[in-house]
């Protein structure tokens, strides 16, 4: 009798958590945290895959390890298609130029600022005494205002709604236009 594959139970966690990422590619050692395997079951695994050479490692393309996932949820038996995948011919590695990559997923929680920062209405404060944490708070800044913007914008930014120009001060700054370009083109 085989044994059972551990991570299969969680591949609909697996799924999920490759979906949301932001990650570009996965290192062996990455899918070894993802699958929660031992170093050589995740090399194992990132075989698999058509992967991508950079300096020593070989990546494995976000795209690829979730269409493998997606496989394994809609068939009928899992560990039967996960077996039939293991003998298919080991893929290329590919030997385009990498355009873009995300190698950690760093998520920040717009509601959970680090010790020391503060972002309120119109103001960002923040405590510290190493390098470090002004790092951290940085950083932390910098996470929510590219995951986030929507949500800062409405929470801490003033918006300025700005009045319509009344009809005398619209046609005022016609004319003024009228007269700076006929000044332009008869000197």
């Amino acid at each position: 009798m085989a044994r059972p594959i551990s991570w299969l139970p969680r591949l609909h966690e697996l799924r999920r958590s490759v979906a949301d990422s932001v990650r570009s590619h996965y290192s062996s050692s990455d899918i070894e945290r993802l699958f929660q395997l031992q170093p050589r079951q995740a090399q194992k695994i990132a075989a698999l895959f058509p992967t991508v050479p950079v300096g020593n490692a070989q990546l494995v393309p976000r795209e690829n390890l979730a269409q493998f996932l997606d496989r394994l949820a809609i068939a009928d038996d899992p560990a039967e298609e996960f077996s039939k995948i293991r003998l298919e011919p080991k893929p290329q590695v590919l030997r385009k130029k990498l355009r873009l990559l995300v190698r950690r997923d760093e998520l920040a929680d717009i509601d959970l600022p680090p010790e020391g920062v503060r972002l309120e209405f119109g103001l960002f404060t923040a405590k510290f005494s190493n390098t470090d944490q002004l790092i951290e708070a940085g950083r932390w800044l910098a996470l929510i205002l590219r995951d986030h913007w929507d949500k800062v914008e409405e929470r801490f930014v003033q918006r300025v709604d700005v009045e319509p120009e009344d009809e005398e001060a619209r046609l005022e700054r016609e004319d003024l236009e009228y007269f700076r370009k006929f000044l332009k083109e008869h000197p």
